[in-house]
């Protein structure tokens, strides 16, 4: 399952650890993996 993401997550896709742990395989972010 793939989803579009907006553009202004998108940088976690690309991001250094550990911020793409994961993410970019899953394609799924939800707002509790943000570093908020």
């Amino acid at each position: 399952m793939k989803r579009d993401i907006p553009s202004k997550f998108s940088f976690i896709k690309t991001a250094p650890p550990p911020y793409n742990k994961g993410k970019a395989s899953n394609s799924v972010l939800s707002l509790d993996d943000l570093p908020l």
